[in-house]
């Protein structure tokens, strides 16, 4: 007899094959049965699309996001809402080349939090950055002017 106040979960199934596949710039499979499936837009990845499977129970799919900061709120700072207050306020202060220590001056993060957060924009091609001397300068790149530029729109 089942417990009151408890429904059964279904489990969705995809029809045909029991094999799905990615098109990856590397070869390799990997057997999720029995995991599930989540499904998350990103903009850090964009264009690619990444694939974790380090998490027990699940797999997540992260698919390139389109449109980011298109909603129609935008007082709420759209592109934030997708890369976090300290990511959005670094790429808006990357319009001159720009050093770690002085950005962590201007945005009121340490140096270390700035690094951690370049380091992540960069992957995502949103940041370029040029070594000087000692110090790496870093500038946000017309992709990343242009999220900001339709953020604001």
């Amino acid at each position: 007899m089942a417990s009151a106040g408890r429904s059964k979960r279904s489990t969705p199934r995809w029809p045909g094959q029991a094999t799905r596949t990615v098109a990856k710039s590397w070869a390799g499979e990997t057997d999720v049965t029995g995991r599930d499936l989540v499904l998350a837009p990103g903009v850090l990845n964009w264009p690619d699309v990444i694939i974790q499977v380090d998490t027990p129970g699940q797999f997540v799919l992260y698919y390139p996001a389109q449109r980011i900061g298109a909603g129609r709120d935008r007082r709420s700072g759209g592109i934030a809402q997708v890369v976090g207050n300290a990511r959005a306020d670094l790429l808006a202060e990357l319009e001159t080349a720009r050093f770690t220590a002085e950005l962590a001056a201007r945005i009121g993060c340490t140096p270390g939090t700035v690094s951690y957060h370049l380091s992540a924009l960069h992957r995502a091609r949103l940041v370029t950055k040029v070594r000087d001397g000692r110090y790496v300068l870093y500038q946000r790149t017309a992709h990343a002017a242009g999220l900001l530029e339709e953020a604001r729109g």
